[in-house]
């Protein structure tokens, strides 16, 4: 058995919210993906730089990465268990 995210909008916002309390209202974000990458982009509500999210699955750990894309820099880095995702429904089992 492996693992795969299961993240929609509201749970990825949900997720940046458990690092990230500094964050707009969830409808003025943008959600995408691909495959097993997801991203969230925003307008930071004090500074108004763009700001991009992404979630990756690496190695039984997910990481979660706050990028200014104003000024190129990643500045909130965060790993979060397989334990955690799958508590809040953000990770399901899927068959090799």
């Amino acid at each position: 058995m492996g693992y795969k995210l299961n993240l929609n909008k509201s749970k990825m916002y949900a997720l940046m919210s458990a690092v990230n309390n500094n964050l707009p209202l969830v409808h003025k974000c943008d959600f995408s993906h691909h495959h097993s990458c997801y991203w969230m982009s925003y307008q930071h509500p004090v500074t108004g730089d763009y700001i991009r999210v992404t979630v990756t699955p690496v190695l039984g750990d997910t990481i979660i990465c706050f990028r200014n894309e104003s000024e190129g820099t990643d500045y909130l880095i965060e790993h979060f268990s397989i334990q955690y995702l799958m508590k809040h429904g953000m990770l399901r089992e899927v068959s090799a």
